[in-house]
């Protein structure tokens, strides 16, 4: 995900802000991909620790959200960046409010994205494209059927047939001794 982020980013800009999860953000992955790519680019990370939060909480559309993105993406602005790397496959999810927020010049990059067409074109390539229809996708849960099937509809944009299972004592006392 990294590289394939990377490389975007490279390809659109030559300032490029980087929104990451506390760990990325601190390991510099984006930031050293970016630049043994391109070493003379310019390159700003800002760590988001509120984001994941506030998105798995439903809270995308919740003026405290928009505080929040507002704080971490104003150092950037002010680096007049020209790109913006998504450094966590959750921050999708806010593109509507940080494109509110940010110059209409800055280039979005969502590295999932990226990642997906190069499976595709190395699948082209090796003849291992799947050409028939999609399987329908089983969901098998173990929480809140309402609150994952209100989740699926905010994040995937369908309703999902799910099916909940129940784990009982025996079933987790059989399977730790079958990993132990």
């Amino acid at each position: 995900v990294i590289l394939s982020g990377a490389r975007a980013a490279v390809q659109q800009g030559k300032r490029i802000g980087v929104i990451a999860t506390p760990a990325t953000a601190k390991s510099n992955a984006y930031k050293n991909a970016i630049l043994e790519i391109e070493p003379e680019l310019q390159v700003w990370q800002v760590s988001c620790p509120e984001f994941v939060p506030l998105i798995e909480q439903n809270r995308i559309h919740d003026p405290y959200t928009t505080e929040v993105a507002r704080s971490y993406l104003e150092p950037l602005i002010d680096q007049e960046i020209d790109t913006l790397v998504y450094g966590c496959t959750h921050y999708p999810h806010l593109s509507s409010i940080l494109r509110s927020l940010l110059p209409n010049t800055v280039n979005l990059v969502d590295p999932a994205v990226h990642v997906a067409t190069a499976c595709i074109q190395e699948l082209e390539l090796l003849g291992l494209r799947n050409n028939h229809p999609p399987m329908p996708t089983r969901f098998v849960i173990s929480g809140c059927p309402q609150q994952f099937t209100q989740s699926s509809i905010n994040w995937l944009g369908c309703t999902p047939t799910v099916e909940v299972v129940h784990f009982t004592d025996t079933v987790v006392s059989s399977f730790r001794q079958d990993v132990i």
